[in-house]
C-alpha cells in the first residue's frame, strides 16, 4: 500500500511539471473557472428560492447550492474519465508499452491517472469557495470538514469503478468510451445544477441509482447545512453499496479487456 501511494505522488509530480510548463493554459483555464462563476451568479439573481422545492434544505440560496455542485462534480468526473483518458494518452504517444514491461500492475498505473486531475480539482474547489466567498457574497456556516472530506473520500471510491469501467472500453474499442455519456447523464439528473425536487417522482426516484445524488446531497447537507457523520447515513450506505458492487465488476471486466488486448496485439494501437 506505502509503494501504491509512492507512486501515485510520482505520477502527480511527474504531470504537475508536464503542465505547469504551459503557464498559458493554466491562465485560460483560469479564466473559464471565473467565467463560469460570474455566469452562475448572475444566474441566480433570476432564480426565486421560494419556487424551487428543494432549495430550502440548502437556505434558499441558489448559487451556494450550483457552486457546491460544480466544485464537487469537477473530482467525480476526474474518476471517472481520468483512467480512460491516462490510457488513450500513452496509446497515441507510444508510451503505453513501456508501462506493460513495468513490474507495476496495469490497474494501478490506470487509477495512478487520476493523480493530477484530483490535485487541480482541490485547487479548483478552494477557488470556488474562496471567491465565491470574497467576491460573491456566499455565506458558508462552519462546517465539519472532517465529515466533508470523508464523505468525499467515499465518494470518490464509489465513482472509481466507472473509471475502470471507461479503461476497459478503451482498452478493447479504443474510442467511442460510452462512460462519458454516462457522465453526461448522471450530472443532469444527479442535481449538479438544480435540485432533483424539480423532476417528475419517477425520475427522482431513478436519480438515486447511481452516485452523483447521494454524493452531492450529502456534500451540500455536510458543507451547506453543517450536518455530522450521522446525519448523511444514507447517502453513505448508497454511496458504499455502489462501491462494494461494481468494484468488483469493473476490475474483473478491466483484467478480461486487459488480456483481450494483449491476445490481439492491440496495446500499442490507437
Amino acid at each position: 500500500m506505502k509503494n501504491f501511494f509512492g507512486k501515485y505522488w510520482l505520477f502527480l509530480k511527474m504531470a504537475f511539471f508536464y503542465n505547469a510548463s504551459y503557464k498559458f493554459h493554466v491562465v485560460m483555464e483560469l479564466v473559464g473557472l471565473f467565467s463560469q462563476l460570474i455566469l452562475f451568479y448572475f444566474i441566480s439573481k433570476l432564480v426565486s428560492p421560494e419556487k424551487i422545492p428543494g432549495l430550502a434544505a440548502y437556505q434558499n440560496d441558489y448559487f451556494a447550492f450550483v457552486l457546491v455542485g460544480i466544485a464537487f462534480s469537477g473530482y467525480f468526473a476526474v474518476v471517472m474519465g481520468g483512467p480512460a483518458g491516462g490510457l488513450r494518452e500513452d496509446m497515441s504517444l507510444g508510451t503505453l508499452e513501456s508501462f506493460v514491461l513495468s513490474p507495476e500492475p496495469l490497474l494501478f498505473i490506470t487509477i495512478w491517472y487520476t493523480a493530477w486531475g484530483l490535485f487541480k480539482a482541490t485547487v479548483n474547489t478552494f477557488i470556488y469557495l474562496l471567491a465565491g466567498l470574497l467576491m460573491f457574497n456566499l455565506t458558508l456556516p462552519s462546517f465539519p470538514v472532517f465529515s466533508a472530506l470523508f464523505l468525499l473520500f467515499i465518494s470518490l471510491l464509489a465513482f472509481l469503478p466507472l473509471g475502470i469501467l471507461g479503461a476497459a472500453f478503451v482498452l478493447v474499442f479504443k474510442q467511442g468510451n460510452p462512460i462519458n455519456l454516462l457522465y453526461t447523464l448522471f450530472k443532469f439528473i444527479g442535481g449538479v445544477y438544480f435540485p432533483i425536487t424539480l423532476f417528475p417522482d419517477w425520475l427522482q426516484k431513478l436519480a438515486w441509482f447511481q452516485p452523483f445524488t447521494p454524493a452531492l446531497e450529502g456534500l451540500r447537507k455536510v458543507v451547506l447545512g453543517g450536518a455530522s457523520l450521522s446525519q448523511v447515513t444514507f447517502e453513505i450506505k448508497l454511496l458504499t453499496g455502489f462501491t462494494l458492487v461494481l468494484f468488483p465488476v469493473s476490475v474483473w471486466c478491466f483484467q478480461l479487456a486487459y488480456r483481450r488486448a494483449r491476445l490481439a496485439g492491440s496495446l500499442s494501437h490507437y
